[in-house]
């Protein structure tokens, strides 16, 4: 009987002294939490926690800074955003479910001072026993009218998993959106749903997997911008880092794509890169994080990032990196566009491609870059389109022609206009006889091979296009 009461007291002083110390955690979790967005640029502005037994009370108001403009020297407007919890976390939530949860909160953050009110982002969240913490949020439906046009969506939730290794999982739907601009144009999207991993830590990249799904997208039409209708879109990006290389990965799908009333869809994606440089990554990415963005407009914003891009581009592929283009099929009017490729960069041999990144240009970059590859390509696609394709430079060319004459060049005369069509006819039909294409039926193809002497198209020697050609002799076409 001693024993039975001894336990009896030891279990009622755990009970007693657990809630409390779970509070006492939690309050160290939020302080981890906070710690992390302060670390990420955001501004803890006020934070304050009221630990009770078995519930306490979390508020905290974050401060971020957006440019209001984009302009150089633009005033820089505060985002503001207040999060309010209420955590239990007592024997009340541990009887609740099996395996049971160490605390439940519930709460709600706001977006103050806004440039219009909006509905606070609704949250449940659960933390387990092996420290696990998920976060459920939910958007009420929205409905807005105003000068900017009308807003209505209905369905928006957004899941966020914190496990104890620290490689959170986030995914989201958004059941439908319209939106109807001032002038009478609409865009309707349904069924939208993404899902992201982080990746693991020191990787090149915050996150390895990204994949997006949307069920429908339809967009009206104006004089100047061609109705859009799109069905069955699915995406999925990887990456996978080794010791000293990274893999990346692409696949996507459309099946239903259809512009001013011309059909591309169904077509498909499956796309390999491996070999590349996590280091360089890592080097563009901090370069990239250092941009002032308040003090640069969205044009050299633009402009330096692609600088960046062009400077690690040596780095990036100073091993041999190789890309598998598994498929890649896309509809079209006239048919559909069938090809494959798999591609490589041959190691540096030339002190030029060795040399430090700074002091190349992006001219050179890409010559260097151009030297250095092999592999081979095929491409197959209906002989309508190809056609239509050397007509439209033909009349082009016509329409220049006309315009340096002074006449009206916008639509050309009939007679004109069967000329072009003959001359993209024959211009075609050279390109068979000549071997550059193939023909089967109603289809043209054509197999690209670059090795160490330059680059032949269906087993004839030509130069590489100019962007590629890094000097020396080719053997002319």
């Amino acid at each position: 009987m001693r024993r039975l009461i001894v336990a009896a007291l030891v279990v009622a002083a755990v009970a007693a002294v657990l809630p409390a110390a779970l509070g006492l955690y939690l309050q160290h979790r939020q302080e981890q939490f906070l710690s992390d967005l302060a670390a990420r640029g955001l501004r803890i502005h006020a934070a304050e926690y009221d630990r009770g037994w078995m519930r306490s009370e979390a508020r905290v108001e974050l401060v971020g800074i957006r440019d209001a403009d984009g302009d150089a020297g633009g005033d820089a407007q505060p985002v503001r955003l207040r999060l309010t919890l209420e955590l239990a976390h007592g024997p009340q939530v541990w009887l609740r479910a099996w395996p049971p949860p160490l605390a439940l909160a519930r709460g709600r953050l706001r977006v103050l001072d806004g440039p219009r009110p909006l509905p606070p982002l609704v949250l449940a969240a659960r933390l387990r026993m092996d420290g696990e913490l998920a976060v459920d949020g939910r958007v009420p439906d929205v409905t807005y009218s105003g000068e900017a046009g009308r807003l209505h969506s209905v369905g928006a939730e957004v899941r966020l998993v914190l496990p104890p290794d620290g490689r959170w999982r986030a995914d989201g739907v958004l059941g439908t959106l319209a939106a109807t601009s001032p002038d009478g144009r609409r865009l309707r999207l349904g069924g939208l749903r993404w899902r992201l991993r982080s990746a693991l830590p020191g990787v090149a990249l915050p996150v390895d997997r990204v994949q997006l799904s949307l069920d429908s997208l339809q967009l009206d039409g104006t004089e100047e911008r061609p109705a859009l209708e799109l069905a069955g879109l699915g995406l999925r990006l990887t990456a996978e880092a080794g010791s000293d290389t990274l893999a990346l990965g692409a696949s996507a799908r459309v099946e239903t794509l259809a512009l001013a009333g011309a059909a591309y869809a169904p077509s498909r994606l499956a796309l390999e890169v491996a070999g590349l440089s996590p280091d360089a990554l890592r080097r563009l990415g901090a370069g990239l994080e250092r941009l002032d963005h308040a003090a640069l407009t969205v044009s050299q914003q633009g402009l330096v990032t692609g600088r960046l891009l062009v400077a690690a581009l040596p780095e990036l592929f100073a091993g041999t990196p190789a890309a598998t283009l598994r498929t890649l099929r896309v509809a079209t009017p006239f048919g559909e566009v069938r090809t494959e490729a798999r591609l490589r960069l041959a190691a540096s041999g030339e002190a030029s491609e060795r040399a430090p990144t700074a002091r190349l240009v992006p001219a050179e970059t890409l010559r260097s870059l151009g030297r250095r590859l092999r592999g081979d390509a095929k491409l197959s696609a209906p002989r309508a389109l190809v056609v239509a394709f050397a007509a439209r430079q033909e009349s082009e060319r016509a329409q220049r022609e006309l315009a340096l004459r002074g006449e009206p060049s916008d639509v050309l005369p009939p007679a004109l206009a069967a000329d072009v069509e003959a001359a993209a006819e024959a211009a075609t039909a050279k390109l068979v006889r000549e071997g550059w294409l193939s023909a089967d039926g109603a289809r043209l193809h054509t197999e690209l091979r670059f090795d160490a002497s330059g680059m032949t198209v269906n087993d004839k020697p030509t130069a590489k296009p100019a962007w590629l050609a890094g000097g020396g002799h080719h053997a002319a076409p």
